[in-house]
């Protein structure tokens, strides 16, 4: 017979308890003030003592007794809980309904937040991406924000409430929002992020929890390859430029004019400190080394880190490794040798497969002496990348003159070292495969469309060395260092069009120096560069004009 009553626990005796005769009454870990009755057994003390809440015993479908916690102080409350369950049974016995679907009603019922405290709680145990065994500290932190607060602003407060046809309007009111909103600068990949961790968190609720379907399967998200500020690459002048400052500047600080803004005025409010810029950055250095001279500790912690900041960007340019793996970095994943590489752990890389990044020589050197001076221990970081590291490269771009944001609206940040790395690779006419392999890319797109800033390529040249059908044409002779003329195919090409070998310059005679030797050149590798071999390539074109010279273009 169906029946509610409370759960009896015995437990030692607290040693906070105030004892009065067989009453005990006591403050439990929780702050909750209990009561129950003394109990002596073998010479120790106990106390028994009830549940706060009822508990509803009957017998389900299947002939099983179950007792379930109705969650109910209130006796009259807890029977008519005991009720439900009692009809809930007669409903499964009579066939009206199935078990599953009453376990689905139950759980559509419960606070969202709860179910979202599951959700996270079940993430922390899966797999991660790659070969990681579980999911990065990293990546629920921001599923942690991003799922609480979609749920919260979107006012969704059970299950219920996604199964119904206006969940999706809700969410799309919200993106909306976000979108005209003056508060939040939020670009498309970040509004999508939110969206989408909310719907992975209806896929787990469709699995796990009974909610029939997910609303956002067929949700439109937004479009990012119209981002607002699309990132750029560097080019080497300004690359150049930024190493210079980032090494000087810590001493330049100190070494900034005063500009007064009021003659009459002798306060601290009367003048303000000139902005450093590229044209006076040595002389801001020299007045800085003046200012501190009577204190060389100051003077050498600040060239220290100038130092490492410039090999900081400079590991950065040349390895196309992004910032988090660079700040993840320890000594021991570093290896000198012939040919000196960085190791990526499997959990620090954002694939998490782990990976072996070819070091330059001249790069490899800097950061081997770098190592040394600071007598650094294999587990301990080789660079100190601070947390923000925008703000200090912003402020590296103005006291570089290097817009933040150029004319095309695109900016630069701490990522577009990447963009740099990878257009430098088409610049030095590396084939696609290798650049791809070298950016640690999926899908060889993402190389060439999104990383590779087809601004900084030289594609006059690149038209220019293609063969001429003009009679007594000859194309300028500086090409790019891509199109050079090292293949017998480029010989037929430049003798077709009335060029001879001789007056065509070598490859490293063409190649346009930096302004900074200190920076460090990305040596060739092909001639193709980065448009794979067709039928209407280079090549192709050149053996046929070879051939037939009274050939006419259509």
């Amino acid at each position: 017979m169906a029946s509610i009553k409370r759960k009896t626990y015995t437990q030692a005796l607290p040693p906070n308890a105030v004892v009065r005769g067989d009453s005990v009454k006591w403050t439990a870990r929780d702050g909750t003030k209990r009561s129950g009755k003394l109990l002596e057994r073998d010479g120790a003390q106990y106390v028994r003592f009830q549940s706060d809440t009822w508990y509803a015993k009957y017998r389900d479908a299947e002939g099983i007794v179950r007792i379930v916690p109705t969650g109910c102080r209130d006796k009259d409350i807890a029977k008519a809980k005991l009720n439900e369950f009692v009809r809930e049974t007669e409903r499964i016995v009579s066939g009206v309904v199935s078990q599953s679907e009453i376990t689905s009603a139950r759980q559509l019922a419960v606070d969202i937040n709860e179910q979202v405290k599951a959700y996270l709680e079940h993430l922390k145990h899966q797999p991660g991406q790659g070969k990681r065994s579980r999911v990065s500290e990293k990546h629920i932190i921001d599923v942690t924000r991003s799922l609480k607060l979609i749920v919260r602003e979107c006012g969704f407060e059970t299950l219920r409430e996604l199964n119904q046809p206006a969940c999706v309007g809700r969410v799309q009111v919200w993106v909306t929002g976000q979108l005209d909103s003056k508060t939040r600068d939020w670009s498309n990949k970040t509004i999508n992020s939110y969206v989408a961790a909310l719907r992975a968190f209806c896929n787990w609720a469709v699995e796990l929890k009974g909610l029939p379907a997910n609303p956002l399967d067929n949700f439109p998200m937004l479009d990012i390859s119209s981002q607002k500020n699309p990132r750029r690459a560097i080019t080497p002048e300004e690359t150049a430029r930024l190493l210079k400052v980032a090494k000087l500047r810590p001493v330049a600080e100190y070494g900034r004019e005063v500009v007064k803004l009021d003659e009459k005025n002798g306060k601290r409010t009367a003048w303000k400190r000139a902005e450093l810029k590229y044209s006076d950055i040595e002389a801001a250095h020299a007045r800085g080394l003046v200012k501190l001279a009577k204190s060389p500790n100051k003077i050498k912690e600040l060239r220290a880190t100038g130092e490492e900041r410039a090999l900081m960007y400079l590991v950065l340019l040349t390895t196309g490794l992004r910032q988090n793996e660079l700040a993840t970095l320890k000594v021991n994943d570093v290896e000198f040798g012939v040919r000196s590489s960085l190791k990526l752990q499997i959990e620090n890389e954002k694939a998490g497969k782990g990976s072996e990044i070819p070091l330059r020589a001249d790069v490899a050197l800097q950061l081997k002496a770098h190592i040394e001076k600071r007598v650094l221990q294999p587990s301990d970081s080789v660079l100190r990348v601070p947390d923000k590291l925008i703000r200090v490269m912003d402020r590296d771009l103005v006291a570089a003159s290097i817009e933040k944001i150029n004319a095309k609206g695109k900016r630069v940040v701490v990522h577009s070292t990447r963009n740099t790395f990878a257009t430098m690779l088409c610049n030095a006419g590396v084939a696609p495969r290798v650049a791809q392999e070298a950016m640690r890319h999926s899908d060889i797109a993402l190389t060439m469309r999104v990383y590779a800033d087809s601004d900084q390529m030289d594609i006059a040249s690149a038209v220019e060395s293609l063969p001429s059908w003009t009679p007594g044409y000859a194309p300028e002779v500086s090409l790019t260092p891509g199109y050079a003329p090292n293949s017998d195919t480029q010989r037929q090409e430049l003798a077709h069009c009335g060029t001879t070998l001789e007056a065509t310059p070598s490859g490293e005679e063409t190649k346009k120096p930096l302004e900074n030797s200190d920076f460090p050149r990305v040596s060739d590798v092909g001639v193709i560069g980065f448009e794979p071999t067709t039928l209407w390539s280079q090549t192709r074109c050149a053996s046929q004009a070879a051939l037939h010279p009274e050939c006419v273009l259509f």
